[in-house]
């Protein structure tokens, strides 16, 4: 791939010219137009740093996509892919600087991973989360007086994983401190018949796992879910479901809160901010309460994820910066304000820097999760840590 990037771009540019000629032949296609052609190959991997932990498909497990020749016989620009998508992990802190360079972070797709384990963190978010991460530790060993090494070493990890946020094993999300989380792996939760469970490949769910009720051909029976209220009082409902870019918006999820004997119906667009937790309104509750969703009355992007109460008393209630995407009986359905901050930091996640050159900001040994988790509100997801990762603290 290094030495032979120019023959490779050349052969891919025969290829993209060849086929579209091809295509103009066809009457059809005679006023179409190559709009544009990138000159650069984009390179999915090619050398990488060894760090104090090489992360592998035994660690990461979150969407491994891995392309091979061999599409078609005799057709060598064409390429075949294997895809297998797994549960949410964590890259640990380790694989992000030199083994034998002291003073070296290593971020981007030359971080230390084998080819098959960069096949699921390889994408622009996960790199850039890197990026900050590395850059988080660049100050805390200026700060500190350490090398990266032993920021691991000397139990640092857990106050660089504090200041990164988003959430990581045994690390709370500080952006949801204080809420009161059911997920649909949660006990207590009940499915009807017609639900699926799915893996995301795009992340942005709480936990493992979601369900979707978008099974062709059977409308799925009701879901419910036991709300976490130990006290009555004034709660704000946020709701949290998949990434999913390709969700058309009108949907509408019928769902139905049962507290004190009393019933509350209203409806939500779930394909409004996906992946990101929504604010679906204020609800005067009591212990027992719980919370429905209805597939038989919904229409569009019907999924069961995450939800969480924020008490009225809670100090993260001001910062719910969400309009509700509700609407009561015949109201009208609002889109949420936009509020996801993309990381100004991105540029980071493909370089490779020193320590001492940069003067900013960084987590246990895990200091990434997959794409999209950590541009919005991420969330603590049960995981199994492997007997390698101490987890140390000061």
């Amino acid at each position: 791939m290094i030495a032979e990037g120019e023959e490779i771009r050349d052969r891919m540019l025969l290829a993209i010219y060849g086929a579209f000629s091809l295509a103009k032949k066809r009457p059809e296609n005679a006023n179409k137009v190559l709009n544009f052609c990138p000159y650069l190959i984009g390179k999915r991997e090619s050398r990488r740093i060894m760090g104090d932990w090489i992360l592998s498909q035994k660690t990461g497990t979150w969407g491994i996509d891995l392309h091979y020749d061999g599409h078609k016989p005799g057709v060598d620009f064409l390429s075949r892919n294997t895809f297998d998508n797994g549960g949410r992990f964590w890259i640990p802190y380790r694989s992000i600087y030199s083994r034998n360079v002291g003073n070296l972070f290593v971020v981007g797709r030359c971080f230390s991973c084998t080819h098959v384990g960069l096949g699921a963190p390889r994408v622009i978010s996960t790199l850039s989360q890197l990026g900050v991460a590395a850059g988080e530790a660049a100050a805390m060993c200026r700060e500190l007086g350490e090398t990266p090494r032993g920021i691991y070493k000397n139990g640092h990890v857990r106050r660089l994983q504090e200041i990164l946020g988003g959430g990581f094993p045994g690390v709370p999300d500080r952006e949801t401190a204080g809420w009161l989380i059911v997920d649909d792996e949660s006990d207590g939760v009940k499915f009807g018949k017609g639900w699926r469970m799915f893996r995301n490949t795009n992340g942005g769910h709480l936990g493992l796992c979601s369900h979707s009720a978008n099974a062709k051909g059977a409308i799925a029976e009701p879901a419910t879910y036991p709300l976490p209220v130990a006290e009555a009082g004034r709660y704000a409902l946020m709701g949290k479901g998949p990434y999913m870019w390709n969700a058309k918006p009108g949907s509408a999820t019928a769902m139905e809160i049962v507290s004190g004997g009393k019933a509350v119906a209203f409806k939500a667009d779930q394909a409004q901010s996906t992946g990101e937790w929504v604010k679906l309104g204020e609800f005067d509750l009591e212990p027992g309460a719980t919370l429905t969703i209805i597939p038989a009355k919904s229409r569009g992007h019907v999924v069961a994820d995450g939800f969480a109460l924020v008490p009225a008393t809670c100090e993260n209630m001001k910062l719910l910066k969400y309009e509700s995407i509700i609407e009561f009986e015949k109201g009208k359905i609002h889109s949420p304000t936009p509020t996801r901050y993309f990381n100004l930091l991105a540029a980071l996640g493909v370089c490779i820097f020193a320590y001492f050159h940069i003067p900013t900001f960084a987590y246990c040994d895990a200091v990434a999760g997959p794409a999209r988790d950590f541009c919005g509100w991420g969330a603590l997801a049960p995981v199994a840590l492997p007997a390698e990762w101490p987890l140390k603290s000061n």
